[in-house]
């Protein structure tokens, strides 16, 4: 026997072995999956965090019914770093008409945007209110606008006016510490005078300016300036500009390439800075450049709010306020670096100082969640970016109605309210901290009436015309019910009439305006019923209407009577499986009919199936229920029929997780039969080489 002879069966046990616990490891990961335990992540908070808000809101006094309302915006950041707005509305009447996304600020600067909505033809003479909503930041701005026929004034191009972008003057070519300013001129070449209601300024397609409400007269010309700050602006780059008229649809553009001039000097603090200074300065004292002209950023290093960066040149002071900086408290570094450049490419000196003792106010800021809440919503109110400056917030104290009261006073950052009625609200927030100083911040909060979703109501069961209780004779009567939508929203409701255990009806309603009612009639419900009493209830959502109603003696089968016998069950049943029973009907009555046959498994509910049986005939039916929606345990078993009635116990009983023992016999089972092989093959090996002696 050679060396693969003896390695087959051996390979082949081993081959089975790896399959074995491959299986195994896979059931092992099922199992380990299903009882992993989720892990909760947690974010660690940082005082670095932008500080979105709404600095301007640009609407017109007026604008014709059908025409388009242009509603200018601009949102300033002063936050620690820059910061995205994901939602910027415009909301009229509480319904959003229009939304820009995703608009980023940097840290202390900030950008403007336009919103747009088409005014209603029809909506000649009425006021709106126009609401810009920052959806994340939770800033809201409100003004009004009248809807009314142009004057003739020459506003938004009517009454005859033109204007138009005559000229456009910018540099070709810019230093990175050079201002980029550029003039632009609007002439009316109409024969009355117009008004450009809103002018845009874009650098490389941002919009970073805007004039508005630009007047010119007949065949006159109108100049203005932009500028904008290089410090953004690198040397070797091109930048593109673009004045835009909104109402007269007109723009002109430009382009100006930054050059890297010759640099040198020096900078230093002038004079101390103390906790409760206003500003710290900086003089430039050296400074060799193209056109004398520097760049000076200054900047508290220990926290994390970044420079403030502005143009100097020699023998020049810049200044940067306190609040720009995030505050100064006792022994931060205050440093002030010089260069030619904006970006600071080739810095040209620094100096630094520590901050003396001294009172800084603390500056205060909330958000609320709903920004727009209903009428009796409980809103949450979170103060938690506000700074004590001098040190800690000690207090926080809330005025919600804008009268000069204060309503709550906290020591937390947060806490909670309810306004009690629509319309808009005065928010304000005074914080202390610990010296004693305070600062205040106001809000305006929109507060819209809430509507009731719809509510249905039950009332007035009528049985047959004889009201709640009613005594009838076999066949069909009516049954009716009155149902009303108490809340304020329109809506439909699906009724559901039971008489006793066996007869269920449903019925839909067409949709019912908020205060109003109507009849449900329900046809046929009775004409199997056999003679005795029945409670009759109609339901809808957690409404309910009651009644009772008496069959007299009579039979719909002309003395048919039936006798009903439970014959057997599939009692045990795993939960989640149908409970079967199988009944035998026989009518022993001396007339033909036709009974219910019904099957009650308490809380798990019931059935029932319709039998038509001659004198004397009989018959087996099966009926079932489903236990999905009930627990293990034991039920009564109840089978009517008519007046007969039989009861059995049966049980339900839970997965008995046979599944997993199966998997791991039928495991067993394979390491047995392929170790059994093995051997077989090596032992008959053996036998026709000449047993192990012979290897």
């Amino acid at each position: 026997m050679n060396a693969t002879d003896r390695d087959g069966p051996l390979r082949t046990f081993g081959l089975a072995v790896l399959v074995v616990v491959g299986l195994g490891a896979g059931v092992a990961a099922v199992s380990g999956t299903a009882d992993a335990t989720q892990v909760e992540q947690t974010s660690v908070n940082t005082t670095q965090s932008p500080a979105l808000e709404i600095g301007a809101v640009d609407v017109p006094d007026s604008v014709p019914p059908g025409e388009t309302l242009e509603v200018g915006y601009v949102i300033e950041n002063t936050g620690t770093e820059a910061g995205t707005e994901p939602a910027v509305l415009l909301r009229l009447g509480g319904e959003t008409v229009d939304t820009d996304t995703d608009v980023t600020v940097p840290a202390n600067d900030s950008r403007s945007g336009t919103l747009v909505h088409e005014v209603a033809a029809d909506a000649e003479g009425e006021t709106l209110t126009v609401v810009v909503e920052l959806d994340e930041s939770g800033d809201v701005a409100l003004e009004e606008v009248t809807v009314g026929s142009d004057s003739g004034d020459g506003g938004n191009g009517a009454g005859g006016a033109d204007l138009q972008l005559v000229s456009l003057d910018g540099p070709e070519v810019l230093d990175p510490d050079e201002e980029l300013a550029v003039n632009y001129t609007i002439e009316n070449t109409g024969d009355t005078a117009g008004t450009e209601g809103f002018v845009r300024f874009r650098v490389d397609g941002v919009t970073v300016g805007a004039d508005s409400d630009i007047t010119v007269g007949a065949g006159e010309r109108v100049t203005r300036t932009f500028t904008r700050s290089s410090f953004e602006f690198e040397a070797g780059d091109s930048i593109s500009y673009t004045v835009e008229l909104t109402d007269f649809a007109d723009s002109a553009s430009g382009e100006v390439s930054i050059t890297l001039p010759d640099q040198s000097g020096a900078v230093t603090v002038d004079g101390s800075v103390e906790t409760d200074s206003i500003s710290v300065s900086a003089e430039v004292t050296e400074l060799t450049t193209a056109d004398e002209r520097g760049w000076v950023a200054i900047e508290n290093l220990d926290n994390d709010a970044g420079p403030v960066v502005q143009a100097a040149s020699a023998g020049e002071v810049v200044r940067a306020g306190i609040d720009s900086l995030g505050g100064v408290r006792l022994g931060d570094t205050i440093e002030v670096r010089l260069a030619a450049d904006s970006g600071f490419t080739q810095p040209l000196g620094n100096d630094t100082t520590s901050v003396a003792a001294g009172d800084n106010a603390p500056i205060p800021s909330f958000r609320l969640t709903p920004v727009t809440p209903e009428v009796g919503q409980q809103v949450s109110f979170d103060a938690g970016n506000s700074r004590g400056e001098a040190g800690g917030i000690v207090a926080y104290r809330w005025d919600f109605t804008g009268d000069g009261t204060v309503e709550a006073t906290t020591q937390s950052p947060s806490t909670t309210h309810t306004f009690e009625s629509a319309g808009q609200r005065e928010v304000r927030l005074v914080v202390e901290n610990e010296v004693g100083l305070t600062a205040e911040r106001t809000k305006t909060v929109l507060v819209e009436s809430r509507t009731a979703p719809p509510q249905p109501d039950l009332r007035g069961v009528d049985i047959g015309g004889q009201g709640t209780a009613a005594t009838i004779a076999p066949g069909n009567t009516e049954i009716s019910v009155t149902v009303g939508n108490v809340g304020d929203e329109a809506g439909q409701f699906t009724l559901t009439l039971r008489i006793g255990e066996t007869v269920t009806r449903t019925q839909t309603t067409t949709e019912l305006d908020g205060g109003t009612e109507t009849t449900v009639e329900f046809g046929g419900a009775t004409a199997r019923l056999d003679a005795g009493s029945y409670d009759v209830t109609v339901s809808a959502a957690n409404a309910t209407a009651s009644g009772t109603l008496t069959v007299e003696t009579g039979s719909t089968g002309g003395g048919a009577a039936f006798d009903v016998e439970i014959t057997g069950t599939n009692s045990p049943t795993t939960l989640g499986e149908n409970l079967t029973a199988t009944v035998a009907v026989e009518n022993i009555g001396d007339g033909d009919g036709t009974r219910t046959v019904s099957l009650t498994a308490g809380e798990l509910g019931s059935t029932g199936s319709s039998v038509t049986l001659d004198s004397g005939e009989s018959t087996e039916t099966a009926l079932a229920v489903s236990t999905a929606g009930g627990a293990t345990g034991e039920y009564d078993l109840t089978v009517t029929a008519g007046n007969t009635e039989v009861s059995t116990t049966v049980t339900v009983e839970g997965s008995s997780g046979g599944s997993s023992l199966v998997v791991v016999l039928i495991l067993v089972l394979l390491v047995l039969l392929v170790v059994g092989t093995g051997a077989y093959v090596y032992t008959r090996k053996q036998g026709s080489d000449g047993g192990l002696d012979s290897l």
